[in-house]
């Protein structure tokens, strides 16, 4: 079963004060996008034929990323999956102790996307099946915050460059630069 980083999701609060800091170490950074439906603004950063690439959202008005940013601040929000079997993919998560989501029944109608989540993992996950076409990957490591014996949830997923984070604090890799929270605050 194949399995592979799309992107990972972190939300900002000033998403061009922080675009900036990826530009200045030469990090390609598209365009601004404003999503009214998803009440947020978004840019990614990296080649767009990478795989592993960075998402900064920022919420502009009430719904679900405006409300995971009052509740916790800027941080992580999700780490998005590509995989070829969606359906074998998910009963593989629910054998490991992943929990489905109580809003992928609406998003999978919609989208064909799914989210799991797990007490003592700090992330969602969104998976999606698709043919994933890209290169490299620009996030070389993920370093995902989770709960002291509940780093096996992570390992079994056996994602290249997926990593329970040793001291709870989430970081990424991106040419062998360290990024931790503080740097997207």
């Amino acid at each position: 079963m194949r399995v592979s980083v799309n992107h990972v999701s972190i939300l900002v609060s000033d998403i061009k004060k922080i675009s900036e800091k990826f530009k200045t170490v030469g990090c390609l950074v598209g365009e601004i996008e404003r999503f009214e439906s998803e009440g947020t603004e978004e840019t990614y950063i990296g080649p767009s034929e990478s795989c592993s690439r960075l998402l900064l959202q920022a919420p502009l008005k009430t719904g679900p990323y405006l409300a995971a940013f009052k509740k916790r601040g800027a941080g992580l929000h999700h780490i998005a999956l590509d995989v070829d079997d969606l359906l074998e993919f998910s009963s593989f998560m629910g054998r490991i102790g992943w929990l489905l989501h109580t809003i992928s029944l609406k998003n999978y109608s919609e989208h064909k996307a799914v989210y799991f989540a797990r007490p003592g993992v700090d992330v969602l996950l969104e998976v999606e099946e698709r043919n994933a076409k890209c290169t490299n990957d620009f996030i070389s490591r993920i370093n995902v915050p989770v709960d002291y014996g509940k780093e096996g949830y992570i390992q079994k997923l056996g994602v290249p460059g997926l990593y329970p984070a040793e001291n709870r604090l989430f970081s990424i890799i991106i040419h062998d630069t360290e990024w931790s929270m503080k740097d997207f605050m």
